[in-house]
């Protein structure tokens, strides 16, 4: 996040933190140093946690689904008294035992970095609507997405949250192309083993009902993109489905790609035109 925040002007970063993992004074620090290098383009996509090998690796405790949400609830809380704060403060609970915690400088300009939170779960969600900035939801199907983001966005109350979801492009210039290429990917060459692991570790994260999460279908969405959405056809294909999205009431839409060498290329020349024609980007 450092070095692509120095390295440019416009974008704004988002740098992943298994929260778990990294104490939150360190964390704090950290961010404000690279909200700084970028002049306020640093955003944080906060994680719970979900994979237990992961935290026996660190040597961490492991709670259930919903005390993970109540451990980075509360570590968001002593970041942001962090960033807001001037006076040491203390903050004693069953998860911390800070005394006489502060930092400084403060992060760059009038506001705090952008916080962004990916549960899917009902605790996940709860999180995301009450403490974050935006919610990345995941779509278990284009059509249930329409209802989906109408029951997200029930919930808001007067705190209305921005909801993206994450997605991966797979295209080539037309439909029999990428009908090849998806077929090299997944069925010639993809780690089934892998997918079947993270088929199995996805039933901790409680965001895709069971019923989905096991089926082939959704081996392969794993395999292809871990997960996020499968959004794959010709470049005017890619286009509709991101319009699908968009008129379904998402606010914006975070995209990987098999091969970013050769891949972005078409997608640069292809792809992004056709959104900005859609009236979906700008300029």
């Amino acid at each position: 996040a450092a070095g692509l925040l120095s390295a440019t002007e416009r974008i704004h970063v988002f740098a992943t933190i298994h929260a778990p993992f990294l104490n939150p004074i360190f964390a704090a620090k950290q961010a404000v140093t690279c909200d700084h290098l970028g002049a306020g383009r640093l955003g944080l996509n906060l994680v719970a946690g979900y994979n237990i090998k992961e935290f026996e690796m660190f040597g961490v405790e492991y709670h259930g689904h919903s005390e993970r949400y109540e451990y980075l609830d509360e570590w968001l809380t002593i970041v942001r008294k962090l960033w807001t704060k001037k006076e040491p403060f203390s903050y004693q609970t069953n998860y911390f035992n800070l005394r006489d915690a502060i930092s400084f400088p403060k992060p760059y300009g009038d506001s705090l970095p952008m916080i962004v939170s990916a549960g899917s779960s009902p605790s996940g969600r709860a999180f995301a609507l009450n403490k974050a900035d935006a919610l990345f939801m995941v779509v278990k199907s284009m059509e249930s997405v329409a209802s989906d983001l109408l029951s997200i966005k029930s919930k808001m109350g007067n705190r209305p949250v921005q909801v993206y979801c994450s997605g991966h492009i797979i295209c080539r210039e037309t439909a029999a192309e990428t009908k090849d290429y998806y077929q090299h990917l997944i069925h010639d060459n993809g780690d089934w083993a892998a997918g079947r692991y993270m088929q199995k570790s996805y039933e901790e994260i409680q965001s895709v009902p069971l019923e989905i999460l096991q089926t082939p279908v959704f081996l392969e969405r794993l395999m292809s993109g871990h997960g996020t959405l499968p959004i794959i056809g010709s470049p005017e294909q890619v286009v509709e489905i991101i319009s699908t999205l968009h008129k379904a009431g998402m606010d914006g839409l975070a995209f990987a790609l098999p091969n970013y060498t050769e891949d972005f290329t078409l997608a640069e020349r292809d792809v992004i035109p056709g959104l900005i024609e859609a009236g979906l980007r700008e300029q």
